[in-house]
C-alpha cells in the first residue's frame, strides 16, 4: 500500500503529539539532501535558511505546503509561499489536519479524465445518439422518467483503503433533464460483490465531489444517471490534480460547460 511522505520543520514533533494512521511516512526535522524523494505534505513551523526554502521549493507539490500562521513571512518563506502554493495554519487546527486532512494528500495523486473511448451508452437509453469521433457524444430525447443509468465508463478505478478520490464532472445539457452521478465500489477481486455505493445529485456536481474509502481497498464503477427529456452532452468525468480543499477555483460549467 502506497503511503503519505509527510515533511516538519520545526520545534514539536505533531507525530508524537497526535495519532497517525499506518499509511503517513512522518519525517521531522531529517537532514536534508538535493536527492530526496518528494513530499506529499509539509509542515513548517520555524524559520527557515534559505538553503531549505530552495530544497522545499524542489521536494514540496504545490497545493501541499502548510506554514505556521505564528510565523513571519520573510522574503524567502513569501516566495516559497507563493511558489508552493501554500496555506498557513494555526497550531489549534494541527490535530485536526492530521486526523481528519492527512490522508487526502495520498501517495502518487494525479489528474485525468476519463478517456472518451471507455464511455458506454446504456441499452436503457432509446433516444438518438450522435459520436463525435473520439471526443464524447450527445445524447437526445427521453432519459425515462425515473431516475436511471444514460452512459458508464468501462474503466473500473482502484482505491486503496484510507484513500480519498476527487471526481469531477464535465456535462452540457438542455431541457428538462435532472442527472445524478453514481458511484459503487466492488470488494477486491470481485465485480458483483458491492461494498459501498455513492449518490452525487445535480446540485452536488456543481462542486467537486469525493468518495473516501476508510474501509477496504477495492475499485469504484462510474455511471452518469438521468431521467427528463432534452439533450445531453460534453460528458466526462475527471480527477483534478489538487487535494481535496487546497484546490483553486474551476471554472467553467454550463447549462448545455469544467475545469
Amino acid at each position: 500500500m502506497a503511503s503519505i511522505q509527510a515533511l516538519q520543520l520545526g520545534s514539536v514533533d505533531y507525530s508524537q503529539r497526535f495519532a497517525l494512521d499506518q499509511n503517513v511516512s512522518w519525517s521531522f526535522e531529517p537532514a536534508l539532501a538535493p536527492s530526496d524523494p518528494e513530499y506529499d505534505i509539509a509542515f513548517i513551523s520555524r524559520m527557515l535558511t534559505q538553503d531549505e526554502v530552495s530544497y522545499l521549493a524542489k521536494h514540496v507539490r504545490a497545493y501541499c505546503l502548510f506554514v505556521s500562521d505564528e510565523l513571519a513571512l520573510d522574503k524567502p518563506l513569501s516566495y516559497l509561499m507563493a511558489s508552493r502554493c501554500g496555506r498557513r495554519y494555526a497550531e489549534r487546527d494541527v490535530e485536526r489536519l492530521l486526523t481528519t486532512e492527512l490522508k487526502n494528500y495520498f501517495s502518487r495523486p494525479y489528474g485525468e479524465k476519463f478517456n472518451p473511448h471507455m464511455m458506454t451508452v446504456s441499452p436503457f437509453f432509446k433516444g438518438s445518439v450522435r459520436w463525435f469521433g473520439y471526443t464524447g457524444a450527445v445524447l437526445e430525447g427521453s432519459f425515462g422518467a425515473t431516475m436511471q443509468q444514460a452512459v458508464f465508463w468501462r474503466s473500473n478505478i482502484p482505491v486503496e483503503k484510507g484513500q480519498a478520490i476527487d471526481l469531477w464532472l464535465e456535462y452540457q445539457k438542455s431541457g428538462a433533464i435532472e442527472i445524478e452521478l453514481e458511484v459503487v465500489q466492488f470488494h477486491q477481486g470481485s465485480v458483483s460483490s458491492i461494498q459501498k455505493v455513492w449518490h452525487f445529485s445535480e446540485a452536488d456536481l456543481a462542486n467537486v465531489v469525493t468518495i473516501e474509502n476508510a474501509e477496504n481497498p477495492g475499485p469504484v464503477f462510474v455511471s452518469l444517471n438521468a431521467r427528463g427529456e432534452g439533450t445531453l452532452g460534453g460528458i466526462r468525468p475527471a480527477r483534478p490534480l489538487f487535494p481535496p480543499r487546497s484546490r483553486g477555483v474551476y471554472p467553467r460549467r454550463q447549462a448545455l460547460g469544467h475545469p
